[in-house]
């Protein structure tokens, strides 16, 4: 359920269709005459049940006709919605958890469908099916059964009332597509599910559309390609880190993944971050750009803070504290001055609160939190402009809008999380707010085998002690509602992150700067003692041992694909596997005894068992998540998933972005234990 909350808080409802569905204009009528036919009475109005009813339009259609209409829906969100946009005047009535029209004709249920008390609003006439069967899982269909029989059978009978079941599936090659999305129901499954307590009659068939979102249409020629648009590859050789792999798929349009990489050249060592935005992409954008300048910051000395803060260097000192590798993104002009000043800021505050004993844990910290602070207090430094008109979605108004604040504001509303990693010879430290994650492959010489070593940890509410955290920082009359629905507030997933001010400010700061331009609605009214939300990053340490092999960071995309063991495993192999990837040859500055060169070539001929498709782990990583089996690589799979159309791909799988660094075990070796 959780992911379906997901979807509409982030308005990601590409199932949804702006029009009344075709199918069901055609068959209605046909209904309505079988009725006829068989001299049923009329005398009452017909009910119609629409499981996972969502905002369909189909239910406006079906009450014009003079129906009555009766839904089942599980998100809170989805009911409001189709009531703001009809304007039914539902109500909720918390007795039977209902939403309920003034004149009665329409009513839906909030909760689950396999619980739902259907024979308290029982009988119902038709059946609407629309989407809900082709959504369930395949292993909760028989409850689903179940919940349908038990909706349309007279009670204490094994009896059912005279309905009519309407219909609408897909059918595809299970063999050739992993189910993410509609779910095929073939001729065998409507057997299986019906066909023991109903006539099943076959109305019409129809071939897919040309572009529907189960074609696949794309040869893996192409699919590799779109699969290595983004990757990066760096060879760098500067003391533990030996090189890094990068890459990024985009699912959401424009992206809202971020990645940094760069060397610090004021100091020793290298910084590395995956940024993942939600609520748009402005606020991962920025701190993927703004961060790792704030973590080089940090570890300055005092003396070298002076000199620059003396010698008014901020601007200069922008260029030279990083060398950043594969940036693609640049700040506007006037975010630019903003943020330099802001910057200035964070300088003066390093030089008159630095401690005699450099602690790299509150570096981070100091840099994580100060940035957000930041980001929050640029959000007020202009004067709220709403547009007269007062029309239009909340990315157009502040899309149009051209001032510095609109700009501010739209990246301090979006929210992003992060996991940030600084390597510095053997010491290697992890920071981590949100659900990224950082997970280190080490090599068990003895029995042979890769371990996945977490270094970060998920700040959700799967994580007993952040919820902890959270509620002990709110009054007791809070405890039921600051988590709600596994969520912040009943609204946010992450538990820890950048921007989303909303959950930050007073209700009179949200009223000041965001209702001019969202409306009354941008008031969370459960937000009685803000702030809920912090970007404070938990910091982890490590020591890199020779049996590190290597650092991986990726956002949850990843992470919803692919478990931590998984992805270690696939970058030990493709390590492995990449040898084969190169030439051939002997050193020609050592020589090698004849037995030496037969171990070289027996060990060449093992990689080529694990030759991988391609050079970057990453890429490599993202190929195996989308396409991955037990039996190898299903590329038709992957052709499918990678040419959805825009507005169908955020239903199959979030934006996927990975680093991944490789360690010299050579130089670790030599380095103190």
């Amino acid at each position: 359920m959780e992911k379906w909350e997901r979807r509409w808080e982030e308005n990601q409802l590409r199932w949804h269709k702006d029009a009344i569905d075709p199918f069901l204009i055609k068959h209605l009528g046909k209904l309505s005459e079988i009725d006829k036919e068989l001299q049923l009475p009329t005398s009452s109005p017909k009910k119609f049940l629409i499981p996972l009813c969502g905002k369909t339009l189909d239910i406006a259609y079906i009450l014009s006709l003079g129906y009555h209409v009766f839904g089942v829906e599980g998100v809170r969100k989805a009911v409001e919605t189709l009531n703001e946009e009809n304007n039914f005047g539902l109500e909720f009535h918390e007795h039977d958890s209902t939403f309920k029209s003034p004149n009665g004709k329409l009513q839906i249920y909030l909760g689950d469908l396999f619980t739902c008390p259907f024979e308290k609003w029982a009988p119902f006439d038709y059946v609407w099916d629309k989407g809900s069967l082709t959504a369930i899982d395949e292993g909760c269909r028989l409850k689903y059964k179940t919940s349908m029989q038990k909706s349309l059978r007279i009670p204490d009978s094994n009896r059912y009332y005279d309905f009519k079941y309407l219909l609408r599936t897909v059918i595809y090659d299970k063999s050739k597509y992993d189910g993410k999305g509609p779910k095929c129901v073939s001729e065998a499954d409507m057997e299986d599910l019906y066909g023991d307590w109903t006539n099943i009659t076959l109305l019409e068939s129809a071939k897919l559309p040309v572009g529907h979102i189960l074609h696949r249409n794309v040869e893996i020629g192409l699919a590799t390609a779109i699969l290595r648009s983004n990757e990066h590859t760096e060879d760098l050789n500067l003391g533990s880190v030996k090189s890094f792999d990068t890459n990024q798929l985009p699912s959401n349009s424009p992206v809202e993944d971020a990645r940094a990489e760069a060397r610090c050249l004021l100091t020793t060592g290298m910084i590395f971050g995956v940024f993942d935005g939600h609520g748009g992409p402005a606020c991962g954008q920025v701190v993927a750009k703004r961060l790792l300048d704030y973590v080089a910051a940090s570890l300055l000395p005092k003396d070298v803070l002076e000199k620059i803060a003396n010698e008014n260097l901020i601007s200069n000192v922008l260029f030279d504290l990083l060398e950043p590798y594969n940036d693609r993104f640049d700040v506007v002009e006037d975010l630019y001055s903003l943020y330099v000043k802001s910057f200035e800021k964070y300088i003066e505050h390093l030089i008159q609160h630095q401690e005699e004993e450099f602690v790299m844990e509150k570096a981070l910290v100091s840099a994580f939190v100060h940035l957000d602070d930041d980001i929050s207090k640029e959000a007020k430094s202009g004067k709220p402009q709403p547009r007269k008109d007062n029309i239009g979605l909340i990315s157009a108004q502040l899309n149009d809008l051209e001032s510095l604040y609109s700009k501010t504001l739209s990246v301090a509303l979006s929210g992003a999380v992060a996991c940030v990693t600084h390597v510095d010879k053997e010491h290697l430290h992890v920071a981590s707010c949100g659900d990224c994650r950082a997970v280190l492959g080490v090599w068990n010489s003895d029995t042979e085998t890769w371990i996945a070593q977490p270094l970060s940890t998920e700040h959700n509410s799967e994580n007993a002690a952040e919820v902890s955290r959270i509620v002990s920082e709110h009054p007791e009359s809070e405890r039921e509602t600051v988590i709600r629905n596994d969520r912040l507030l009943g609204l946010l997933a992450p538990l820890r992150a950048f921007g989303d001010v909303r959950f930050k400010w007073t209700t009179e700061e949200v009223r000041r700067y965001v209702a001019p331009f969202l409306g009354e609605q941008s008031v969370i009214l459960s937000s009685l003692t803000p702030p809920y939300l912090t970007a404070r990053p938990d910091v982890f340490y490590h020591k890199l041992r020779p049996k590190d092999h290597f650092l991986i960071l990726a956002t949850d995309g990843l992470w919803d694909l692919l478990s931590p063991s998984q992805a270690v495993r696939l970058v030990g192999e493709h390590m492995s596997g990449k040898t084969v990837l190169r030439p051939f040859s002997l050193p020609t500055n050592t020589p090698m005894k004849l037995k030496d060169i037969h171990t070289t070539l027996m060990s060449r001929m093992e990689s080529h068992k694990l030759k991988p498709i391609d050079a970057n782990a990453a890429t490599h990583l993202i190929r195996h998540a989308l396409g991955g089996t037990e039996h190898g690589i299903d590329h038709e799979r992957i052709s499918q998933l990678l040419t959805l159309p825009e507005d169908a791909v955020r239903l199959f799988r979030d934006d996927i972005t990975v680093t991944v660094l490789f360690f010299n075990t050579d130089f670790l070796s030599t380095r103190p234990l």
